[in-house]
């Protein structure tokens, strides 16, 4: 695995929101011996009053935080609202830019490896120190709604070509980037496999998933517009005696009053990191709920990887990526969905967990990590 390096990793999500690749990854470099400065993504105050959890420290000014030994987490002062318009969007980008300049000095990041996520940093990269740039790209960023697809699509491509390593998280993501770039390569995502397994059998089940009754059908990540709450409520008026349990915060784009006030949906709200596995233990099956689109069809869900991890049954909406997975049950339409979720419920557990810990073995974020190293450290020598 990499050692002896400074990275800066330019994020498009907070250290504090939801656990994803990001943070696991410059959490297992800086105990590696590398030093890492994280970057929040620069917002403006809208996000912060919506859900002040995820971003305890942006305020009108920057703020450097020594998370651990070796792992530094700085975070940009508010930016301009509007942000999908390509002038705000420039304004914003440079307040960062200004911001990772000051303290690259400030830490003695001289010849830095830069590890971006954000393809909105394409404005301001060259003009930058680093030895190499590294894109690691998890998402169809000009997919996402909302977003100025036009100017995303123009920053990435320019992101791409100017990256010395690209790494991306789903087949059909390295047919489209390798267009821009040879050095393309398919590194899935993964999970702690220690921790959800160990999950699985040791924990006692929580307070909270003690008054919801059996069988529980639960899901986990952020509930956004991406997220098929019209299944949610086939399956939860299809079969009243099941109890849909949705742990994640609740974004300002999903709709969710149609399911709010059926009697078997709980909306439990966003939950730390270290208490998820204990809520995953406590459901009966796992479900993958996206709506089936051209930005869904580009992720590889970590969730899915952690539900197998735990040994939990998962059933999923038909992602090309999640279909690779030999141990997942995939529904073709809702009638679908609710057949393949009765047959998870009374498939013979003991069996299929074994198979389903082993499958997700494969995918642990030291395995994945020792591969991305080694293309780095070969574009080094």
């Amino acid at each position: 695995m990499l050692t002896g390096n400074d990275i800066i990793c330019i994020s498009t999500n907070s250290w504090n929101f939801l656990r994803t690749r990001k943070q696991r990854f410059m959490n297992m470099l800086a105990d590696n011996g590398n030093r890492v400065l994280f970057v929040d993504p620069i917002i403006s105050p809208i996000p912060k009053k919506r859900n002040p959890e995820f971003y305890p420290n942006t305020t009108i000014h920057a703020v450097l935080r020594n998370v651990k030994k070796s792992l530094y987490l700085l975070t940009p002062p508010f930016g301009l609202p509007l942000s999908r318009y390509p002038l705000i969007c420039r304004i914003n980008q440079n307040i960062q830019w200004k911001c990772i300049v000051k303290w690259q000095e400030k830490l003695g990041f001289y010849n830095p490896i830069m590890w971006v996520y954000d393809p909105r940093c394409a404005y301001f990269l060259n003009r930058l120190r680093m030895k190499l740039l590294v894109y690691d790209c998890v998402d169809e960023h000009p997919s996402y709604p909302g977003v100025n697809r036009k100017e995303i699509t123009k920053l990435e491509k320019s992101l791409i070509g100017f990256s010395d390593i690209v790494f991306v998280t789903a087949r059909s993501l390295l047919e489209s980037k390798k267009r821009y770039n040879p050095h393309v390569f398919y590194v899935p995502n993964g999970v702690d496999f220690w921790t959800y397994s160990k999950n699985s059998t040791s924990l006692r089940e929580l307070d909270e998933m003690r008054q919801i009754p059996r069988p529980r059908l639960g899901f986990v990540g952020g509930i956004h517009s991406w997220t098929d709450l019209d299944l949610v409520y086939y399956l939860a008026k299809a079969n009243p005696g099941w109890s849909l349990v949705l742990v994640g915060p609740v974004g300002h784009d999903a709709d969710i009053s149609k399911v709010k006030n059926q009697r078997n949906v709980y909306f439990v709200g966003y939950k730390e990191p270290e208490i998820v596995p204990s809520y995953i233990r406590s459901f009966d099956v796992c479900l993958n709920i996206f709506k089936v689109n051209e930005m869904t069809r580009k992720v590889n869900p970590v969730k899915i990887y952690e539900y197998l991890a735990a040994g939990k049954p998962v059933v999923s909406v038909n992602l090309p990526e999640v279909c690779l997975l030999k141990t997942v049950y995939i529904a073709e339409s809702y009638s679908d969905f609710l057949d393949k979720v009765n047959f998870a419920l009374s498939e013979d557990k003991r069996i299929m967990c074994s198979q389903r810990m082993r499958e997700a073995s494969s995918y642990s974020w030291e395995r994945l990590l020792e591969q991305i190293s080694h293309h780095i450290e070969s574009r080094l020598r």
